[in-house]
This record gives structure tokens, sequence and C-alpha cells, in this order.
């Protein structure tokens, strides 16, 4: 960054700066968005907050943006993109400069703080031991020069102290009354304690302190490591019920995947500490009624890495009801599994009379925009969440077309509210079987602020005018070369997952095309890639898993 360029205004109001890098679940963001909003709020500061994982804001902030930067409750919101931050030189130079948790600030923010000397904090996490009063506000003068003060939060008044905003008792007492009816009740004379830990033999002598107590205590465990660690020991006497019963730890989806097959468990389960593969993906209907030694092996793939749902048979479009009991399914696997993501495609698979088995086109009308989005809303209020919808490979176009294909996805997207899921094979086949969309026309087309997930897939060359798409093969170049402009169009980088459903090559060939996934990534996400302006919204599509 040219320094020369710079352009920082020291009018107030006063200005505080953010910076947050999510590691796992929600700590990180939640922390980072509650203060921005108290100190937005309650001191009427200008805030700036950084953060490099929009997704896992949208999941404790559903009203949050579908892109960055933007300005959202009346705090400014910026992408937070590896070595670098986008937007520096267009907010105004920070009073306070908060990084939480000991986040890695890059060199151009060091520049600032060097330039303007805002007071530097780093914001710890909540504590009760000793060393966090000692340390609290202590300054620790940094290669830079400049001082940079640790602030730790705690429950004395020689602490940092406690977030909590001004209408937290109202918020607690709705929370209270808007518990599904499955969730223990919070209103006994129980104590409940909500936990999160990492697996540990501390554990033990934590939980038997507990069993001594004379009041009745409710543990809620997040996240299996902790699950594990209790679960070894067995049931506890006393006071201390035994709710080893938690839901699994959330966890966000980045980087590159492969989608998880029965064939290739043996090679999930054995993967080097060097492998490129960051999440799977598996289609839950084959999974909901799955047992034996399949779903142990799934179960346990599932715990080391992340996953992502991505569903074969709502028919989206479809006009028969949607299917209450698969969607209970879906639910429950997403909370059994830290299940963050689901999509499923833009088309239909049943009629009134039953399952179609396959994935069939809806013709891009305004009604079907509407019908379409209408189930879309529905779906996600079932699940309580944002879900992606992807553009599908077809090979009937519809006479009764009244817009193009990006244009029905986009119309489909906006007036449903929910993510696209871009599959760049599809895009790629569906031009040459039709003739209808070039491929970089409908990137220039697809709301890219929307996209929040993409596939990447091979397909066979039944003739020069005919491709079918069959997720057997590796992927063409053609189709490597579109996943890179779809990249280059947008101001953050979705997951990628390579699909491979059968015709597997050795492992290692796999795992090499999911490398050059990442490699896509990295190189797009360099200062030097040219960002062009997100078009206009974004599509879907699956295969069978």
């Amino acid at each position: 960054m040219d320094k020369n360029k710079l352009r920082y205004s020291t009018a107030k109001p006063f200005t505080c700066w953010l910076f947050c890098t999510v590691i796992d679940n929600f700590g990180d963001i939640g922390v980072s968005w509650r203060l921005a909003q108290e100190l937005r709020q309650r001191l009427g500061w200008q805030v700036h907050l950084w953060l490099d994982n929009l997704a896992a804001l949208q999941a404790i902030a559903p009203d949050a943006p579908a892109a960055l930067p933007c300005a959202h409750q009346g705090i400014r919101l910026h992408a937070w993109q590896e070595a670098r931050h986008a937007d520096l030189d267009n907010a105004p130079a920070p009073d306070l400069l908060v990084e939480t948790f000991a986040c890695a600030l890059p060199p151009n923010v060091h520049a600032i703080i060097q330039t303007h000397r805002p007071v530097w904090l780093n914001w710890e996490y909540l504590s009760a031991e000793d060393w966090a009063i000692r340390t609290h506000a202590m300054p620790s003068l940094q290669a830079n020069g400049c001082e940079k003060y640790f602030w730790q939060m705690g429950f004395v008044p020689e602490s940092g102290g406690l977030l909590r905003e001004a209408d937290y008792v109202e918020q607690m007492d709705a929370f209270k009354q808007r518990q599904p009816e499955n969730t223990p009740s919070l209103k006994t004379a129980a104590l409940h304690i909500f936990a999160f830990g990492y697996a540990s033999d501390v554990w033990q002598k934590w939980v038997a302190a507990l069993a001594e107590q004379e009041r009745e205590i409710v543990l809620h465990c997040a996240g299996k490591p902790l699950q594990t660690s209790l679960s070894a020991w067995g049931n506890v006497s006393g006071s201390l019920k035994t709710a080893i019963q938690g839901t699994a730890m959330t966890r966000t989806l980045h980087g590159a995947g492969l989608g998880y097959r029965r064939d290739l468990a043996d090679d999930f389960l054995n993967l080097s500490a060097n492998s490129p593969i960051a999440f799977i993906e598996a289609a839950p209907e084959n999974w909901l009624k799955m047992g034996g030694a399949a779903r142990k092996r799934f179960d346990e793939a599932a715990e080391r890495l992340p996953l992502a749902l991505h569903g074969l048979s709502l028919s989206l479009g479809g006009q028969a009801p949607l299917d209450t009991e698969l969607l209970a399914g879906i639910k429950d696997m997403m909370r059994r599994y830290g299940c963050t993501f689901f999509s499923d495609h833009l088309s239909y698979c049943q009629d009134l009379g039953g399952h179609l088995y396959d994935l069939l086109p809806l013709p891009f009308t305004a009604d079907s925009v509407r019908h379409t989005a209408r189930r879309i809303r529905q779906v996600q209020d079932f699940l309580g969440c944002r879900i992606s919808v992807e553009n599908t490979s077809y090979y009937l176009h519809s006479p009764l077309a009244e817009m193009n294909e990006a244009e029905f996805l986009n119309a489909v997207a906006q007036e449903a509210d929910c993510g696209i899921h871009l599959d760049i094979n599809n895009i790629y086949v569906n031009s040459v079987n039709h003739g209808l969309l070039a491929p970089h026309d409908f990137l220039n087309t697809v709301d890219m602020a929307r996209v929040d997930y993409i596939h990447i897939a091979g397909h066979d060359d039944e003739n020069p005018q005919i491709l079918i798409d069959t997720h057997g093969a590796p992927v063409k170049d053609n189709v490597w070369d579109l996943l890179a402009a779809a990249y280059r169009r947008m101001a953050h980088i979705p997951p990628t997952l390579l699909e491979r459903d059968f015709n597997f090559p050795p492992f290692a060939e796999l795992e090499a095309e999911v490398a050059r996934i990442a490699g896509i990534q990295a190189a797009a996400m360099q200062p030097a890639a040219a960002m062009q302006p997100a078009a206009a919204m974004k599509t879907g599509y699956a295969h069978a898993a």
C-alpha cells in the first residue's frame, strides 16, 4: 500500500478498529461482534470490524449481510484476506485498535499503528485465574516501538469486566420462552452449566467437584472432545446429572474439500497431516438410516473434518408437499455433526405420484421463481438456518423460459433470501449442450455476493455437442479455467468441493485435484489478484453421493 495515498480523518467521533479471526465455533466472532455493538450503541463510537469468516457471523446474527465490505447495524464490516486487509484507506484512522485473542495483524496494519499511535489492546478470553488480574492493562513493548496492552475479561473489579448488553435480562427471558420442546428446561431449581472444551484429564477433577455439590447440576456439553473425555469415566454419582448428551461442536467450512464416499472410507480415516482436504460433504439421504460399520466410519470421518450436507431429494421446485420427515432428519443430522451448511438443487424430483429419481429442470419463469422461493423459505424456517441452492445440469430447455439460467438463479435466491451453491462444471456442461449462455456470461450475471459454496467435477464427452455431468472423471482444463475466473469475480473465496462419485482413481490423484483447488484459491487471495465487482446472484446443483 502506498502510504502517500492514505487519507485518514482525525475528526470525531471516536474511531475503533477491531480485528477477528475465527479459530473454531463462534466464541471469537461472538465476542468481537458483541464488543463492536456495545462500543457503537453505548458509546456512539465509529466501529470498523475486520473478520475472516462471514458465515460464522451469519450463524449468530442471521440478518448479517451476504457479502463484505458493508455497513450493518451502524458497524462497518471488512473482509480479512490472508496477509492483508481490504478498505484500510477507506477507514478513518483509529483512536483505539483491538486485536481479539492475539490474532496476527499484517504489516500494513502495524504501519498504521506506528503512524497514528492508537491505544492498542489485545482483548483476551474470560478468565478467573489470578494471573489474569495481574496482567490486566499490562503494557507490552512491541517490535514496532509501540505498546500493546492486555485486556483481561474477568469477574472482579480489578479485571476488564464482562460484556453485558443493557437489555441482557430481557434477552435471556425471551430466550427461555423460545426454547424448543426438546430442550431441557432452564426454569428448574437445578444449576445448568453449558461447557465447551478440548480433550483433557482436567475434566475428571472438574466433574468430581461438581458432583459433590448439594444442588442439582445439569451439565450440557458441546463438542465431541469434551463429551468423549467425560464418557470415558462413566456415570458420575452425586448431584451431577448424567448430561453428557450435548450437541456436536459447530465447525465452519473453509478451503477445499472432497465428497465422502463409502468406497473411500479407509482413505479418509488415514489422511496425512498435510492433506489438502479441509472438509467433507455427504448427502443426508444416504446416511439418515445407515448403521453398522459404514456408519461408524462415517462418524469417525465427520468427527475429524467439518461436514457439509448436500441434499438430493427435497424437490425445491416441485408441486408435491415438502417432505417434513426428511427435513426433520436433516435438521437432526446438522445438530448431531455440528454442520453449518446445507444445500440442495434448484430442480424438482417428485410429482404428486412420488419420486421421479432424477433432477429435472424448472422452467425459467417468474411463476417458477415465486413458487420455488416460497418453498425454500419454508425449508429455511424449518431448519432454522439459511440454505443454498445449486445450479443443475439439464438436458431439455423449456420453451416457456422468460429469462436465462443465471437470471433465474439470481431471482430465486433474491426472492428466497438464500445462498447460491455454484456448480462450475454444470455451467460449462449447459453452455455446450444448449448454446444459450456462455460460461463467462453466466459468471458475469450471477450474484457473486450470494455464492457461499462451490462444486467442481468432471464430465463425459459423448460427442463435441453433448456433455454428460457424471462426476466420474477428472476435472477438465476448461472447467479449471472457469473456476479461476469465478474466483477473480469474488470479493471472498467460498469453500469449494471436488465431486467424484464413482470410477475412483488412486486416492493420491483425488488429493492432487483437491490441492489444485486450494492452489487456485490461494492465488485468488493474493493482493495482485484482479478482484472484479461481484455481479448479480447465485446458483446451485448436486449429484448422487
